[in-house]
């Protein structure tokens, strides 16, 4: 066999490539045989090497197989890489998988206010990990790595192959499989992700079960109800959505009852943010895609829901949300302490430019404690303001804010489109009385980065 020679004598640089790789391999192989390198790691990193090439052949279904990865995988699965705060986490292997074609298509990235408000955001959150905790450049680097690398890969894939009616779908199947697996939990009285794959990143705060009044809080496979709630009732509006728009009865008759078995998951989870984001989001989505020919499906479509909300425990379970606010059970006093948590935005000594320097606080999480005196901080906005400083809180309450405002466009004229920025607006709105918990703050990253993606294009067919 004879090598492929250029015109000018040299090997082409395909067999040079190829003749690279394998001397590497033959390297990597030969020290993992001598025991210079673990077998496991370099094991997983090869897998990696070769999905990325498959995403780069195929990267529609690697951008969908994506999501359907960050919702359906612990982030408590995750495996430290370098160091403690580079952590392979769902979003992150994701990431990584399809950055190949990401970076072929970054050029195409035109910034819009969205992105500008998403990247301060993350960018003050890791400059203020960065000055004020003592392992700070960790600190900053891993909410970097966490949050921002997906950030980019996303926004950058959407911008040739985002298809708003794939992306609802499969959150739509990714929400029924883990309502079922949701049932399942609150059947037993355990969660099987606990026990498939042994937990290791932040294991002993996520992987455990919660109860209330003796009764278990479903969490799937987010590790926390109130997160896997709000992810739920974003497949609800993406349901709804879907039911609006496809043509045949059959599939609207199917995605009522998926929509209807994720609501009885959410109401499994005890949420109240949950239930009122899926509720409340439903049917200001319905009000925004209705229109004259529309008219009577959406009538049915209310007219269902007002029927199951009347005739199953829906409406029990809606009325006892409201009333559990007050009073002095134990779903009292979990409202009644975020009412205490918003005292932080009160309170001039939390209010800094970068937030607070603590050489004792070794993570974020440890700085809003420390710096609060408050045993957690659900609130995402006072999260933020104590452990990021006003820059950050602003860049929140920026992209907080154009959220809302770009979901008061009540004539879309992409009904699905619609259902994101709406599942977006109401998910911003519950940040007042929850944080960005596990893998639902990367499902939050992604949702930005659609949006922004469609403002994109809005703009290029204007122009």
């Amino acid at each position: 066999m004879s090598l492929a020679v250029a015109p000018g004598g040299a090997v082409s640089s395909g067999w040079a490539a190829r003749a690279g790789v394998s001397v590497l391999a033959a390297l990597i192989a030969f020290a993992v045989a001598l025991g210079r390198l673990p077998l496991v790691p370099v094991l997983a990193l090869a897998v990696l090497v070769l999905v990325a090439v498959v995403a780069l052949r195929f990267p529609r279904p690697g951008l969908y197989a994506a999501v359907a990865l960050i919702a359906l995988v612990p982030i408590y699965w995750g495996r430290p890489t370098l160091g403690r705060s580079l952590v392979a986490v769902p979003a992150t292997v994701a990431a990584l998988a399809l950055i190949l074609p990401a970076l072929t298509l970054i050029r195409d990235v035109r910034p819009q206010a969205l992105d500008a408000w998403y990247v301060a955001f993350i960018g003050f959150l890791a400059l203020a990990g960065f000055l004020n905790v003592s392992h700070g450049t960790g600190a900053g680097l891993g909410i970097l790595w966490r949050y921002l690398l997906p950030y980019v890969v996303w926004r950058a894939l959407s911008v040739r192959w985002l298809n708003f009616r794939a992306l609802l779908w499969v959150l739509v199947a990714a929400g029924c499989v883990l309502s079922g697996l949701a049932m399942e939990e609150r059947a037993t009285g355990s969660n099987p992700f606990f026990t498939w794959v042994r937990p290791v990143y932040q294991a002993d705060q996520w992987a455990r079960s919660n109860y209330r009044n003796g009764v278990i809080r479903t969490e799937g496979s987010f590790g926390e109800p109130i997160s896997f709630g709000l992810f739920l009732a974003v497949c609800v509006i993406a349901a709804v959505a879907l039911v609006v728009t496809v043509k045949q009865l059959q599939l609207q008759l199917v995605l009522l009852g998926a929509a209807a078995v994720m609501m009885v998951a959410i109401v499994d989870t005890q949420s109240r943010a949950a239930l009122g984001v899926a509720v409340v989001g439903s049917a200001v989505y319905l009000l925004r895609v209705f229109s004259p020919r529309r008219a009577a499906r959406i009538v049915v479509i209310g007219a269902i829901a007002v029927a199951a909300v009347v005739m199953t425990p829906l409406a029990g379970e809606i009325q006892h949300a409201i009333s559990s606010q007050q009073g002095t059970s134990l779903e009292a006093a979990s409202a009644q302490y975020r009412l205490t948590v918003l005292d932080v935005l009160e309170r001039p000594s939390s209010y800094s430019l970068i937030g607070h320097r603590n050489d004792q606080a070794t993570g974020v999480s440890d700085l809003g404690v420390i710096q609060s005196g408050l045993k957690s901080l659900d609130n995402e906005y006072a999260y933020v303001l104590v452990t990021g400083g006003v820059l950050t809180f602003g860049a929140l309450l920026g992209l907080a804010l154009t959220l809302i405002i770009g979901s008061l466009r009540i004539a879309d004229p992409d009904p699905l489109s619609a259902a994101v920025s709406t599942a977006m607006a109401t998910v911003a709105v519950a940040l007042l009385v929850v944080a960005l918990l596990t893998q639902f703050a990367d499902i939050f990253g992604i949702g930005v980065a659609v949006l922004a993606t469609q403002a994109q294009r809005r703009k290029a067919v204007a122009s």
